[in-house]
């Protein structure tokens, strides 16, 4: 049962991302081109949020998901949350 836990965000960021491509497969073409770097930065992006947010302890930071996570640290919220 706990590899159901774990496994469950991935596969739901990857289902959500062949979904997105699927469904853009379609789509009318651009009127103006973007940069090449910038799907580039756009991926580099995306990827950095979802390991992240995959990722229950952050090192560099030291807080754990079960004690608020990032935004108790950074908002000053860890005395208000239980």
């Amino acid at each position: 049962m706990m590899w159901l836990f774990e496994s469950f965000f991935p596969v739901v960021w990857i289902a959500f991302i062949l979904y997105w491509r699927i469904r853009a497969a379609d789509t009318k073409t651009t009127q103006r081109l973007e940069p090449a770097a910038w799907p580039i930065v756009r991926a580099l992006t995306f990827l950095i949020v979802i390991i992240l947010l995959s990722i229950p302890r952050v090192p560099c930071l030291g807080s754990t998901a079960s004690s608020g996570g990032l935004a108790s640290g950074f908002l000053g919220l860890e005395p208000l949350l239980p």
